[in-house]
């Protein structure tokens, strides 16, 4: 290699070392800060994912005890077609426990039926005139609270005479205003 030819190598060396440190560290420089930078974005996106992955498992959680809550509550609900099946369906579950506790049910009122602005619950309230021994009134209380019916006692007057008690309890309890029937197309 001759002196000129390795002068113009050097030169081309230099010409390349100027290009190199002008156009390729930048774009090697962007390369590099743009790689960190998805990297960054990933590991956000990978905390994102997780925050989310706890959230919807927490959600799903809550959305389950809800549905156990709402079946709870339906269950509780007292059955029937109509105000008037709602009510009769109350008065039979009401004789029952009252046979089972050996409580006298001198009178039982028609149940009084409320529905809801909105037409979608019912209040049931039933009456009821009893007679017993006050073991038979605390075991009636008993059994009504196992029920898996939700009956509240919401007035309970008690009159002693001797060895006998008698009064009157007042019972509420809920029920859902059933859909209308489908109307029959002509």
């Amino acid at each position: 290699m001759t002196t000129k030819e390795k002068r113009l190598l050097k030169f081309a060396l230099l010409i390349f070392i100027v290009f190199v440190s002008f156009q390729g560290l930048p774009t090697a420089n962007k390369f590099v800060f743009d790689y960190w930078q998805h990297l960054q974005d990933l590991q956000q996106e990978i905390q994102n994912s997780k925050k989310l992955t706890d959230k919807t498992k927490f959600w799903e959680e809550e959305n389950q005890r809800a549905k156990e809550k709402l079946s709870k509550a339906n269950s509780g609900l007292l059955e029937g077609e109509n105000s008037q099946l709602v009510g009769a369906n109350m008065q039979k579950l009401l004789r029952e426990i009252a046979r089972q506790s050996e409580l006298t049910i001198t009178s039982m009122e028609p149940p009084k039926v409320e529905i809801s602005n909105s037409n979608q619950w019912m209040l049931v309230v039933q009456t009821i005139q009893f007679d017993a021994e006050p073991k038979a009134l605390m075991r009636f209380l008993t059994v009504l609270d196992k029920v898996p019916k939700n009956l509240i006692v919401a007035m309970l007057d008690v009159r002693s005479n001797r060895d006998r008690i008698s009064g009157t309890i007042q019972l509420t309890g809920f029920s859902r205003v059933p859909p209308p029937p489908p109307a029959a197309n002509p």
